[in-house]
């Protein structure tokens, strides 16, 4: 009978080139004290620094709200009476 290996499992450091790409660059931050993860701003939640990870969490409905709501709030700029 064979014994099944055990995949092992690495611990991804954060990647501070991860912030300058397009589907993280707004709300990716590293999580202070812990190299091992990242922090949503949007969703304020932690997160494995792990791409596949990162990718998945901004594909969740509660992620995309929440972009929706902050994108959302843009300036409006209001033209006095009368003009």
């Amino acid at each position: 009978m064979e014994i099944p290996l055990k995949k092992k499992n690495y611990a991804q450091k954060y990647r501070k080139e991860w912030e300058s790409h397009a589907e993280f660059k707004s709300w990716l931050k590293p999580l202070v004290g812990d190299d091992t993860k990242a922090f949503c701003t949007y969703c304020k939640v932690e997160l494995l620094a792990k791409l596949v990870d990162l990718r998945r969490h901004a594909e969740t409905k509660k992620h995309k709200q929440k972009m929706q709501i902050i994108s959302g709030n843009q300036i409006i700029q209001f033209k006095p009476d009368g003009e």
